[in-house]
């Protein structure tokens, strides 16, 4: 087996000046892989087609680099959309909590999700071809090399290839986890938001609860003085005046005795 972790990890063929620039290459962007792509491309199109010797390219090694390619491309196009949208996902929530921007919030989620599993699947089918030595010879089958020293070195140059891109599909693997973790995290926040702003809505529904049953007790007291029953009370004006003061102090009493209650018992 071969130790994906070892050797250089850089495109196959490439001039000592790219690979240095390969392994310094900013990853996080699809901008960024972009650029050293094509300017890979373009130093293939001005080399005479060889790698080791000048022997020419195995035709299976530009089929799987060309697939690599368009594949670690595709990857790092999907990984900078979702840190655009999660970028403005989280710039909306900071001005206001709707339904609009919680379901743009799960939609993120959903694609940073298959992000994850197609970067994770892809590394997992790399890191079993390093692996395997008969899956390395197989991409070289029709290599022309003719010494044993010629093949290792084929060999050894698809080895590279392989743990160039192992380290590109890493790169969008780690940054998709980290993204969702992030919103993880800001679900959870939202989740907090949300349960602080019901409680507080909880506790205004029972100040009102409290209230409405502090005036039903005066509704009653003034009912009873609303039928036609003769009390001797109905010529005289200080028996109104202090039947309403009684009424609307009853009703304060009462609210203001509950509200201590609801305090006491930590339900407010």
């Amino acid at each position: 087996g071969h130790d994906a972790h070892e050797g250089p990890s850089c495109p196959l063929y490439s001039d000592p000046a790219d690979r240095r620039a390969a392994a310094a290459e900013p990853t996080s962007t699809y901008a960024a892989h972009m650029d050293y792509s094509n300017s890979y491309d373009m130093d293939m199109d001005n080399k005479t087609p060889g790698g080791m010797g000048g022997a020419p390219i195995p035709f299976e090694l530009e089929v799987v680099e060309a697939a690599l390619q368009e594949t670690t491309s595709q990857l790092y196009a999907k990984l900078e959309f979702c840190e655009v949208r999660c970028k403005q996902v989280s710039a909306r929530l900071q001005s206001s909590i709707n339904p609009a921007v919680l379901e743009e919030l799960r939609l993120v989620k959903q694609s940073l999700v298959e992000l994850d599993s197609s970067a994770g699947a892809i590394r997992q089918v790399l890191l079993d071809t390093l692996d395997d030595d008969d899956d390395i010879a197989n991409l070289t089958i029709s290599s022309t090399a003719d010494t044993e020293e010629e093949k290792e070195d084929e060999e050894e140059e698809v080895e590279n290839l392989i743990e160039y891109y192992l380290q590109q599909t890493d790169n969008v693997h780690s940054t998709a986890e980290q993204l969702l973790e992030n919103t993880r995290d800001l679900e959870e926040s939202i989740s907090v938001s949300l349960s602080s702003r019901r409680y507080e809505v909880s506790k205004l529904e029972l100040t009102l609860s409290i209230a409405t049953f502090a005036a039903a007790m005066g509704a009653l007291v003034t009912g009873i003085f609303g039928m036609n029953l003769q009390s001797c009370l109905e010529m005289s004006v200080t028996a109104f005046y202090l039947c309403t003061f009684g009424i609307v102090s009853g009703i304060a009493g009462i609210f203001n005795t509950l509200m201590k209650f609801a305090r006491k018992q930590k339900i407010l």
